[in-house]
């Protein structure tokens, strides 16, 4: 006869709870896990944006100073043209004041050519690359490379006292039009809105982190297509318009949370506006707005 062995009750509860113990504790450390990776991430991404956020210091720092050396250059050449057609007036004070601003422009274009050493190191250096960052820092140093020329230019014909007044002029046109070229790149921004799906084809954002798509982090690669973005003059965009009700949208890249705001116009029409232009584009020249349904 076959012998049936009964397991108490209380002994069935003890089992089923040292059962539940154990599951509960490999998921607390999946939980451990997923948050410890969320946190590498996260500062993986606060430190590319503090090396970006360094990079773009330094190009205005280097800008300002060439806006500087423009004015200067101005004066000088304005100078120099009066001691060519003032004849018969004594121009010794004139020369002095163009040989001073000749000697300021070449200390400060020799800071610029240290600092421009400076950006490219950290160019070199950032794990990411960001095509657009590049193509500014190249028309930097074509910047510099065109001013020095320049100075060498007028230099001589300071020396020879026979400043061509025509050529200056001309010299001085072509300036401003590489001077306000790069103050054109410098005042650009550039956005997109779309959806998620559209924003992961066009390779701009990526999913970090998580266990079969629990737990990742949205967050933008650090090599998408700038022309895949609209451009937009900093001084001149405050209202970025988005087909979405507002809960229905997440800005992506970094920005000063208190230098926009995000407001319904209707119920499938929201806006983005941004009310100071300085302060929203100082941490990012690129603006990401995704949408989802």
């Amino acid at each position: 006869m076959r012998k049936i062995i009964r397991i108490p009750h209380l002994s069935m509860m003890l089992l089923a709870g040292l059962l539940f113990s154990c599951s509960n504790k490999e998921l607390e450390e999946k939980v451990l896990r997923l948050e410890k990776e969320k946190a590498q991430v996260q500062a993986e991404s606060d430190e590319k944006q503090r090396q970006i956020d360094d990079i773009l210091a330094a190009m205005s720092e280097i800008q300002e100073s060439l806006n500087a050396v423009r004015e200067t250059q101005a004066v000088v050449t304005k100078t120099a043209s009066d001691v060519e057609t003032r004849q018969k007036e004594n121009n010794q004070a004139m020369k002095t004041q163009i040989l001073s601003g000749i000697r300021d422009m070449e200390s400060a274009m020799a800071e610029n050519r240290r600092k421009m050493e400076e950006l490219q190191q950290k160019l070199k250096g950032y794990q990411g690359k960001i095509k657009s960052l590049e193509r500014m820092a190249k028309s930097l140093q074509e910047t510099i490379v065109q001013k020095d020329k320049e100075i060498a230019m007028l230099k001589e014909e300071v020396a020879r006292l026979n400043i061509q007044v025509a050529t200056l002029t001309s010299s001085v046109q072509e300036k401003e039009g590489i001077i306000q070229e790069q103050e054109r790149t410098l005042r650009s921004a550039y956005y997109i809105v779309d959806t998620e799906n559209n924003l992961k084809e066009k390779g701009i954002l990526e999913y970090k982190g998580g266990i079969i798509g629990i737990g990742s982090t949205i967050t933008t690669t650090q090599d998408f297509d700038a022309t895949k973005f609209k451009k937009v003059d900093i001084n001149e965009a405050r209202e970025i318009s988005i087909p979405r009700n507002v809960h229905q949208i997440r800005v992506l890249t970094t920005h000063s949370t208190s230098s926009y705001e995000l407001s319904a116009v209707t119920e499938k029409e929201s806006v983005l506006r941004i009310k100071d232009p300085k302060t929203f584009w100082e941490k990012s020249k690129f603006l990401v707005v995704m949408m989802w349904n």
